[in-house]
């Protein structure tokens, strides 16, 4: 899951990542949760009784992780299963009512770009009203490439190389991707 957090965002709000992990089979299903992004945090072996679903609210604390966070995880099992996150914005304080939350679905190890391969980040905006967050995964063997910002036209605006150390995730708003850059 690419985008978890425990960390304040923009306008005072607060946002943190529940995931459910479902396990279809008729035996326990033996899981290894490991963070991408968190130097100082180690991977969490759980087990998810058969036919049942594991609840991990607010899922960074159960590995220790304290705010400000913001990274990936990587789930792992010898048997099939299925997860999912939401990453909500909550009131800590419980003072304020109301919340926002975006699901996550897991990413497979096959939808990730290869070198060589070109992907895309569309309806990317900022302004006034929205600001558009960009997030970079890297897996064992790290990850290198260059940013495109393209404008309405399809024209290049802006460039930005990066690089990425085995298993690390980095995030950046468009403007400090492209700073300088009127987007």
């Amino acid at each position: 899951l690419d985008g978890v957090a425990k960390t304040g965002g923009a306008n005072g709000t607060f946002w943190q990542t529940d995931v459910r992990v479902f396990n279809p089979g008729a035996t326990p299903l033996p899981l290894t949760v490991t963070p991408l992004g968190f130097p100082s945090a180690s991977p969490l072996s759980l087990t998810v009784a058969a036919g049942s679903i594991l609840d991990l609210p607010d899922v960074l604390s159960r590995l220790g992780i304290a705010p400000p966070a913001a990274g990936a995880l990587r789930f792992r099992s010898n048997q099939e299963f299925l997860v999912f996150g939401r990453t909500q914005n909550v009131d800590p304080t419980g003072q304020r009512p109301g919340t926002f939350a975006a699901s996550q679905s897991a990413v497979q190890p096959d939808q990730l770009l290869s070198a060589g391969q070109v992907g895309t980040f569309t309806g990317v905006e900022q302004s006034s009203r929205f600001r558009s967050i960009l997030a970079l995964l890297a897996t064992e063997g790290g990850a290198a490439g260059v940013l495109s910002l393209r404008g309405p036209a399809g024209e290049t605006l802006a460039t930005a190389p990066f690089e990425l150390p085995p298993d690390q995730w980095q995030q950046k708003s468009v403007s400090d991707w492209f700073p300088g850059v009127t987007i």
